[in-house]
């Protein structure tokens, strides 16, 4: 295969409003508990508005088979009206320079066990690292023949 998404990276806020627990409860919707305990966690501690504590969530997948499982629920759950939008929007949510495509899930969605691509501030931001073996690989295809447009 000429193309191959070597990293899945899933990152989000948590508000000190929020439970982390109930964040992460809302990620294993999309991605099974078995890959949550094998990605690589990391949490940053920030400042928000007002000195409020914040804790950034990255979870790091590297693992091929694991990717694939994450890939297929991700596309067994967005509507076809999702993939529209994402095929529509393809050139401002890929970063040719560093072979990334991005997405942004509504958090409070996928709490619900729904899957709707956002704009909003609540959102879990999914980014796919790409890795292209030619020069000349379409990736917008690519991404179609993932079920992901």
């Amino acid at each position: 295969m000429d193309v191959a998404i070597t990293k899945l990276e899933i990152s989000f806020s948590v508000h000190a409003t929020e439970d982390k627990e109930k964040n992460l409860q809302a990620v294993s919707n999309l991605i099974p508990s078995s890959i949550i305990e094998q990605a690589q966690v990391m949490e940053e501690k920030l400042e928000g508005g007002y000195k409020n504590p914040i804790k950034y969530m990255r979870l790091v997948i590297t693992k091929a088979n694991s990717i694939d499982k994450i890939l297929r629920s991700l596309s067994s759950k967005l509507s076809q009206e999702d993939k529209k939008t994402l095929n529509l929007e393809f050139e401002s949510r890929i970063d040719m320079k560093n072979k990334s495509f991005f997405l942004r899930l509504d958090k409070e969605a996928l709490a619900n066990d729904r899957i709707n691509i956002a704009s909003s501030k609540n959102i879990v931001k999914i980014s796919l690292k790409i890795r292209a073996f030619t020069k000349d690989v379409n990736l917008k295809e690519f991404l179609e023949n993932k079920g992901i447009l």
